[in-house]
């Protein structure tokens, strides 16, 4: 599963990192990811939870189960803050443990721990570093509860239609420096994968930069487009 979730995810990545303007919000990013993890096999098929549809014609518990997916959006976690995380994977072998087929909880009204969790972040919700650093913490909180690997990803475009000016590289400065920060603590099941997109105007060239900058090697380093796929896919390992 691990592989396929990773070659998945790395061609939903590299798509949206070489057309920044397919998302409007966070929520649709939430949804390509729904949509496009929904083709693999594991992910595509219902399982049955351990719900019964209710009574037969004989008043005796019928055998036949609701059946569920193994992804959700907004599934809920026991923090006991009322926390959702953006996507959760759940392990196809505990679904038939549900026994709430409304909120997907087990016997003991506790949600299922997701063997994967995705957290996701747009330039929409960084107004500014310190609102930033207060969203990657808050993600991060909900990342460690996955069983197998928690990926928390933020992709910021950077639009401007004049030249890049002094005030807008220390905005981002800013942020590469909060990444860091967040980044030496970060729990061994949780990746982290940070983007900035350039988005060119009539009077800016950013050709000879790069479009695309990834957080890796403790800095913010440009990629050309053709090794843009390569580069997600280490960082999802």
């Amino acid at each position: 599963m691990k592989n396929l979730l990773i070659e998945k995810s790395e061609d939903i990545l590299t798509f949206i990192l070489k057309n920044p303007a397919v998302f409007f919000s966070e929520a649709d990013i939430q949804a390509l990811f729904y949509e496009r993890l929904r083709e693999l096999d594991e992910l595509k098929l219902l399982y049955d939870t351990g719900c019964s549809i209710g009574l037969n014609q004989y008043e005796n518990e019928s055998d036949k189960k609701y059946q569920t997916y193994a992804i959700h959006r907004e599934y809920g976690l026991n923090n006991g803050k009322s926390s959702r995380v953006d996507l959760a994977l759940l392990n196809p072998e505990d679904i038939s443990s549900i026994a709430d087929p409304i909120n997907l909880k087990d016997a003991n009204n506790k949600y299922l721990t997701p063997d994967y969790i995705f957290e996701f972040g747009t330039d929409k919700s960084a107004k500014s570093c310190k609102s930033f650093y207060r969203h990657l913490l808050k993600d991060t909180e909900k990342l460690k509860f996955a069983k197998k690997r928690g990926y928390l990803i933020h992709v910021q475009r950077n639009y401007l239609r004049g030249k890049a000016n002094n005030a807008n590289k220390e905005k981002y400065d800013q942020y590469t420096a909060a990444i860091k920060r967040l980044s030496k603590n970060l729990p061994q099941n949780i990746n982290l994968l940070y983007f900035k997109v350039d988005v060119g105007g009539p009077k800016r060239l950013i050709k000879k930069e790069g479009k695309v900058k990834i957080f890796q090697n403790n800095s913010l380093e440009g990629t050309a487009q053709k090794n843009i796929e390569n580069e997600i896919r280490g960082l999802l390992q």
